[in-house]
């Protein structure tokens, strides 16, 4: 029969060997990733970053202050948003409207709103 001190024990060493694996284990190489632009400009800083005004810096700070330094330090420098725009028309097919997610994942949470929207607003106010 086993001791449960035994098992205790093994449980243990188990967990800080399992531990100490992830611990030493080196992380894996990531893939490099593709090059966003292919016509650089020699001497260019190419900065990415959401879209801005023409006359204006971007007002994430620090954006804002890679920008102001490269204009300082008279750099040349070219803003670059594609990639922030490319984003928006990849999420943009699979928005859905907040009463469809409401009525399929969350019923009982809709009868609740509709129930109090009553309550609060008898005369069918909409909002």
């Amino acid at each position: 029969m086993f001791d449960y001190f035994s098992i205790l024990v093994a449980v243990i060493l188990g967990g800080i060997i399992y531990y100490l694996k992830d611990l030493f284990t080196p992380d894996k190489i990531k893939e490099k990733p593709e090059i966003q632009k292919k016509d650089y400009k020699k001497d260019t800083v190419y900065l990415y970053q959401f879209k801005r005004l023409k006359n204006c810096p971007n007002l994430s700070p620090f954006c804002m202050k890679i920008e102001v330094l490269c204009r300082i330090w008279n750099i040349p420098h070219e803003a670059d948003a594609t990639v922030f725009s490319l984003l928006a028309t990849v999420y943009y097919p699979f928005r859905t409207h907040i009463t469809d997610v409401l009525e399929n994942d969350f019923p009982k949470l809709l009868e609740y709103v509709e129930r109090v929207k009553k309550e609060v607003y008898p005369n069918d106010f909409t909002f």
